[in-house]
């Protein structure tokens, strides 16, 4: 039943379009092409950063990491997520471009990934530090992250990490 009346409504959206339907197609497949192309990759010895005009990607170096910023939102209300209170975000500036990482999808070709969420983060984190990149951080509001103790325990050690 419920399947039948949610065709229904799609139906009933659809025909009120009417001469709209063609816009309303192209945008939504340009939305779509942008979410689909803007993502960014991080492997062993660079990040790769693809976006809706350069699908294919840029290609950087750890050392071209300008700086880090970390740390946990402070926002009752976010329109970002990752700035909601208690969110954990892991920020890079590459080439004056800031690049957010708080919900990464971790490499599950990776065994030790599959088996630690959010190692390949702090991991990452340890390379960049290591290059003696400029850091930002702060653990203010984790007390508000409302995640397993583990992994609140890895975001304040990445937090804490000034190698």
């Amino acid at each position: 039943p419920n399947k039948f009346l949610a065709k229904n409504e799609f139906i009933d959206l659809w025909q009120r379009i009417g001469k709209w339907k063609i816009a309303v197609i192209v945008a939504w497949s340009v939305v779509l092409y942008c979410c689909l192309t803007s993502y960014t990759c991080v492997t062993a010895t660079e990040i790769i950063t693809h976006s809706p005009i350069n699908p294919l990607g840029t290609h950087y170096s750890y050392s071209d990491v300008q700086s880090i910023k970390t740390g946990f939102g402070s926002k009752t209300f976010a329109i970002l997520d990752y700035k909601s209170k208690g969110n954990f975000f892991y920020e890079i500036t590459l080439n004056d471009r800031e690049i957010v990482f708080y919900a990464p999808s971790a490499n599950g070709d990776i065994e030790r990934y599959n088996e630690h969420t959010y190692l390949e983060l702090e991991e990452f984190d340890t390379a960049l530090t290591a290059l003696n990149i400029p850091k930002t951080a702060s653990d203010e509001w984790s007390e508000y992250c409302g995640y397993d103790k583990e992994y609140v325990d890895r975001f304040l050690r990445i937090v804490r990490n000034t190698n």
